[in-house]
């Protein structure tokens, strides 16, 4: 085994660059290496070949990138042509191809098979067939067997062959279990080697496992069915063929035209079934030629090549799906984007427009948009063999971020609202009674005073905002009240009840008081007339006042009926002579009603749930009104 390195033009290899925000490789699409390493004469395997000797070493050439850095790359495995019969692993144009391959980023495998056949007995062609197929298969187990070594992809393996050498791609990747065992079949005498399994020859790697083709490259080869093409084996072909060819026929017929040979399905046939179930291929009919031409012409050679780096190219490349995020969002807002991810690849994103990636999980991103209007998010994919994906784009729309806010104005039981919001293009008020409104400044009627939460809900599709306060309403109460007059100077005032919270009563004499309750009585000290008055207001404050004067008298008529009183700590026990109903009131001394009701001739009042203190207690009569001043203790 030896080391060959071939330098081309420069002794300098051009180095991808995957830079954060660009990422595309030219890898498999165009020249990246200017140098190339070949190791030749590595041995894969030992078979026994047809005729007399017992065992043939069977050796292989890599060309790989001189200084790649990649662990992972796809491997063509070529098999040379020469009808079963002459050939070599590096005869022309081979090394070229090498060189062409290997340039572009692919490890390129030229491999031996074993030769010779009877050329006058039928069924020793397909044996030569068969025994290529076995050498083929052995050479991509040595190589899966050693996938880290040789820095391949074991599911990128790439056939290639010309003439005989694709026969041997195609019936290898086509041929069923009971074809192999009728082309295995030995002839005595003249072919009676027993050939063994298809995938049991040359050597025991990867532990005899059959390893399907990523694609096939075909330079003139046919097969003996195209039927036996299965809608399962969905493997992309590309083939070149003269449509004068007669070594192997473009069509149907026999190899060379030599009826030992068996019929078979040239490259259009082929096309054919292929196309016809749906399974990716090409065909390039070479007008006018016959077999081989790329030996003499070496454009040919080159725009087979060429055609050949494009149909495999989009083959390599990553199928990278579309991007998923939001395409409308708001300024600010962290918002993720991701692709679907794949085993080995590595993502690379950039952004058009002012924003921030916040958060990189290589498949996924977050990012915040500090500008507005259309903007976008771009992503490539380049997969474990550092094959470049497309350009994946979503485009976005920002917009201003929404602040929700608002402003009122309380007349008694009416507010009205003052749209504050920015950003916003439809709102939703909850007014906190039931009732809703999407208009921008609307006014609100309350039935009722109380405490209400307003909400605003500003929107702009996007990104919503909320803004809400609590506020108070209430009607603005009414001042009025009316007087009793009771016998020892005594005024009962009666207020109007409304929605009060406070009574500030003044009576006219200096005396005043605050209450909550809308009755209370004042004993004034002399007769003569006074200005009382009553101010009314609510929880808001809102006022209210009302004035009445009071008129004392110098005496009242002496009561028709007679009262009397007793008292023990817990009881309090009145007796009246009068017929009919008597009104009774018990107030505080500060005039507010504690209690009250009827009886005809005997009250009795239970003390023990009153404060110990002055109280007041009132008796009216059909006739006459009683007032006397009571301990509680």
């Amino acid at each position: 085994m030896k080391n060959l390195l071939l330098t081309i033009a420069l002794a300098t290899f051009v180095f991808e660059i995957f830079a954060q925000g660009n990422c595309e490789s030219d890898r498999y699409k165009q020249v990246v290496f200017d140098s190339i390493k070949v190791t030749s004469g590595i041995q894969f395997g030992v078979a026994d070949p047809y005729g007399i000797i017992d065992q043939q070493q069977l050796f292989l050439d890599v060309y790989e990138p001189l200084g790649d850095t990649v662990s992972k790359r796809p491997v063509i495995v070529y098999a040379y042509g020469g009808g079963f019969l002459i050939g070599t692993r590096n005869q022309p144009p081979i090394p070229y191809y090498g060189n062409f391959f290997a340039k572009l980023g692919y490890v390129f495998v030229a491999i031996d098979y074993r030769l010779g056949f009877n050329v006058t007995t039928p069924g020793s062609p397909e044996r030569a067939v068969y025994r290529a197929v076995q050498d083929l298969r052995a050479a991509e187990r040595h190589l899966a067997q050693r996938a880290n070594l040789y820095k391949i992809d074991t599911s990128k393996i790439i056939l290639f062959g010309s003439s005989a050498g694709c026969f041997a791609a195609f019936h290898s990747t086509y041929m069923e279990y009971t074809q192999a065992a009728a082309f295995a079949t030995p002839i005595p005498i003249l072919d009676p080697e027993v050939l063994g399994g298809v995938d049991s020859s040359g050597n025991t790697d990867f532990n005899f496992k059959y390893i399907e083709p990523f694609a096939i490259l075909n330079q003139w080869g046919a097969l003996a069915d195209t039927n036996w093409i299965d809608t399962d084996e969905r493997i992309p072909v590309i083939s070149f063929h003269g449509d004068q060819d007669n070594a192997v026929p473009y069509v149907y017929g026999y190899p060379f035209s030599y009826p030992v040979f068996p019929n078979v399905y040239g490259s259009k046939p082929i096309h054919e079934r292929l196309t016809h179930l749906g399974i990716k291929n090409e065909l390039h009919p070479l007008v006018g030629y016959g077999h081989e031409p790329e030996l003499l012409n070496l454009d040919l050679r080159d725009t087979v090549l060429q055609k050949s780096r494009d149909f495999l190219y989009p083959l390599l490349q990553p199928n990278t799906s579309s991007i998923v995020g939001l395409s409308v969002v708001c300024t600010g807002s962290n918002t993720s984007y991701s692709v679907n991810p794949t085993p080995g690849s590595k993502y690379c994103w950039q952004l058009t427009g002012n924003g921030n990636i916040t958060q990189n999980n290589g498949h996924s991103i977050k990012v915040s948009w500090n500008d507005t209007g259309w903007v976008k998010v771009q992503v490539r994919e380049i997969n474990q063999i550092s094959a470049s994906g497309d350009l994946k784009t979503l485009d976005i729309y920002v917009k201003p971020k929404v602040t929700a806010g608002f402003g009122y104005q309380i007349n008694d039981l009416l507010v009205s609202l003052v749209d504050f919001s920015t950003g916003a293009e439809n709102l939703l008020w909850n007014f906190g009674n039931g009732n809703s409104s999407t208009v921008q400044n609307p006014v609100v009627n309350y039935l009722q005073g109380g405490t209400y939460t307003i909400t605003q809900i500003a929107d702009n599709g996007v990104c919503p905002d909320t803004f809400k306060t609590s506020l108070t309403v209430d009607s603005c109460p009414v001042a009025f009240f009316t007087q009793t007059y009771l016998n020892n100077n005594s005024v009962v005032f009666n207020a109007q009840p409304t929605n009060t919270a406070l009574y500030n009563w003044d009576f006219g004499d200096g005396y005043t008081t605050t209450t909550t309750a809308a009755n209370v009585l004042h004993m004034y000290q002399q007769t003569g007339s006074y200005m009382a008055s009553v101010k009314v207001q609510n929880v808001l404050a809102c006022a209210d006042t009302f004035y009445s004067s009071v008129l004392l008298v110098s005496s009242l008529s002496k009561p028709t009926s007679e009262i009397s009183y007793s008292q023990n700590s817990s009881l309090l026990s009145i007796s009246l002579n009068n017929s009919g109903n008597s009104l009774w009131q018990l107030y505080a001394l500060d005039g507010q009603l504690i209690t009250q009701g009827i009886f005809e001739n005997q009250l009795d009042i239970c003390t023990n749930e009153l404060s110990v203190g002055t109280y007041v207690l009132c008796i009216k009569t059909s006739n006459d009104m009683f007032v006397k001043k009571l301990m509680i203790y």
